[in-house]
């Protein structure tokens, strides 16, 4: 009996040596970088974090054992919570509404902290810039006809959107202000800045960067220089795919993001003939076989400001009687020509 004992408890003991725990804080639609709160500055030496921090942490007891989470502020300071596992392994904290008061203005690193009962941890880190007053940076985007980097009063500004703001050599994006074509940052002044915008595939903005050496300032314009290309890209998808009915349908969208105009061109789309029958479309359509087509016209740029940038191509079609519902529907976009 005690040999038979003895055997049954060094079991227990190797079990439990090699038991795996682990803890790691995990992206969702409730934290901006795993860090809730959206603010990368603050305009008052006040932080303000929403929503919370949630991650898994495997091996522990659900009942009995509690999760840390520190909040460190990066003057120093910090706040610790402690949260339950739900569902065996999963936590979460809610930061809504803590705020933190700077006594100075400048860059800190905020850090979340989580703990396990056994030591393990994961952390991760936002980038801040702590400001005592905001006020604005402005510019505009343009179409820089002439190459040269100004904006003349014969140029058409145009909303783009691929602004990027930087201070020593951290990206501190957020939401940028737009009114037409213009966009605006608020952001602490005391700082210098530097404003990026991205290449678009087929073109370039002059200047790549811009220097910002006090706020409030304006006039930080980007001017857009086309390619000579046109460039077409197509995306499809489908609706309604069940036996016996009529308005199964296919639908797709060309648009041209380059400067030069498309002037004529084809759309042919490959489907399976066994098992799709077409029955109408938006626009007038041939097939060839597997393929069926449709022609365009005069198809602008995406820069060029007119609304006929892009087309719409979808038809109905039936589903064959022979089709199982696992059957696949083959969608091939296999060409463009002009």
């Amino acid at each position: 009996m005690k040999k038979i004992l003895f055997v049954l408890l060094l079991a227990f003991t190797i079990t439990a040596a090699n038991a795996q725990t682990s803890i790691k804080i995990r992206n969702n639609s409730l934290m901006y970088d795993s860090i809730l709160g959206y603010n990368v500055y603050c305009c008052n030496k006040t932080e303000t974090f929403y929503n919370g921090v949630d991650g898994i942490a495997h091996g522990y007891n659900p009942i009995s054992d509690t999760i840390i989470i520190s909040l460190q502020f990066g003057d120093g300071a910090d706040t610790n919570f402690k949260t339950n596992l739900v569902n065996d392994s999963l936590f979460y904290f809610n930061f809504y509404g803590i705020q933190h008061h700077y006594a100075n203005t400048g860059a800190v690193d905020l850090k979340v902290l989580v703990i396990a009962p056994d030591g393990k941890k994961d952390s991760v880190v936002q980038y801040s810039l702590i400001g005592d007053t905001c006020d604005y940076i402005t510019g505009t985007y343009y179409r820089d006809t002439n190459n040269n980097c100004l904006f003349d009063g014969s140029e058409t500004a145009y909303w783009d959107g691929r602004i990027n703001l930087w201070y020593n050599n951290q990206n501190i994006t957020r939401q940028i202000g737009w009114n037409g074509t213009d966009f605006s940052y608020y952001v602490p002044i005391g700082f210098a800045y530097d404003l990026t915008t991205t290449n678009n595939v087929n073109g370039i903005y002059c200047p790549t960067v811009q220097h910002v050496n006090s706020v409030p300032s304006s006039g930080y314009n980007f001017g857009f220089h086309c390619g000579n290309n046109f460039d077409l890209t197509a995306g499809f998808w489908g609706y309604h795919f069940k036996l016996g009915s009529t308005t199964a349908e296919i639908r797709g969208e060309v648009i041209n993001f380059d400067c030069l105009a498309v002037n004529n061109g084809k759309v042919k789309l490959v489907y399976d003939n066994t098992l799709l029958t077409p029955t109408s479309s938006y626009n007038p359509y041939t097939i060839s076989g597997d393929t069926i087509i449709w022609d365009f016209v005069n198809l602008t740029s995406f820069y060029s400001g007119a609304s006929n940038f892009y087309i719409d191509v979808y038809f109905y079609c039936q589903p064959s009687c022979t089709a199982w519902q696992s059957s696949m529907f083959h969608i091939d976009r296999n060409s463009f020509s002009w």
